[in-house]
């Protein structure tokens, strides 16, 4: 078996949890120093990439406790497909940003090419 574990699956979602929190810690130090903008990037990084994306932090706090990869294949494809129309309205409403568009492609298509 190659998907063999080198941590115990707390430690592992501990350990990927590190980075959303960071951005968390660092929301509110901006929010407390007035820095608003700078505050909610940091808010919106880390509620992205808490969600349960293979390739993201919060797809690896999935996967440590929930190993079966079919499952969670098909918690990142509606995740992804999820982020594409969020992001398809955005830009259609703005007529101008389609950024997060650009991001759910690129997201969706780790997830397509994972074995």
């Amino acid at each position: 078996d190659t998907d063999k574990r080198f941590l115990p699956p707390v430690k592992e979602a501990f350990i990927a949890f590190a980075g959303p929190l960071i951005n968390l810690v660092m929301c509110a130090i901006l929010y407390a120093c007035g820095k608003t903008d700078a505050a909610t990037i940091n808010l919106a990084l880390a509620v992205f990439n808490l969600l349960p994306v293979t390739m993201l932090d919060g797809g690896h706090i999935i996967s440590a406790f929930f190993p079966d990869s079919r499952l969670h294949r098909k918690l990142s494809l509606a995740c992804a497909f999820i982020l594409l129309a969020v992001g398809a309205a955005v830009g259609i409403y703005t007529r101008e940003n389609f950024t997060i568009v650009i991001v759910a492609l690129y997201l969706l298509i780790g997830v397509i090419s994972e074995k």
